[in-house]
């Protein structure tokens, strides 16, 4: 039941282009001796994005914005954002990327709060991923 629940979530998460193929490339590397995979990917990833949208939302509030650092923060945050097949939020970063490029204050400020809501759209379906797959773990353990 859990394996059909995650299959749905995921189908549906691609459907609507918060995540991309690549989440099928990061599930195909867990297995039996790395069964938490996702999971441990995820957590760290939260806190990534999390420090990230804090200091974006610290350096666009200074009067002199150091747009290299922006640019620098986007390009981690698009590459945390792909590892884990985040395909909308890693747009929203790149976007965030070429409006620093320009030094266009008032869009970085508008693609950081499109940051921000694309995050907290794919936060609680990755965390549901993540207890899915627990679930699917623990039923396979209390089978054998």
């Amino acid at each position: 039941m859990a394996e059909q629940q995650l299959k749905e979530l995921i189908s549906s998460l691609k459907d609507q282009g918060i995540l991309d193929d690549y989440i099928d490339e990061v599930k195909s590397l867990q297995d039996e001796n790395n069964p938490h995979l996702l999971k441990n990917l995820i957590t760290p990833f939260f806190t990534r994005i999390e420090e990230i949208i804090a200091e974006l939302t610290t350096n666009l509030s200074e009067a002199d914005v150091n747009y290299s650092r922006v640019g620098h923060l986007s390009y981690r945050n698009k590459g945390s954002a792909a590892s884990l097949g985040c395909a909308r939020l890693a747009n929203v970063a790149q976007e965030l990327s070429d409006a620093s490029a320009a030094q266009n204050k008032e869009e970085c400020l508008m693609l950081v709060d499109n940051l921000k809501s694309e995050y907290y759209v794919v936060k609680p379906h990755l965390n549901r991923i993540a207890e899915l797959e627990s679930a699917i773990y623990e039923n396979q353990q209390a089978g054998e």
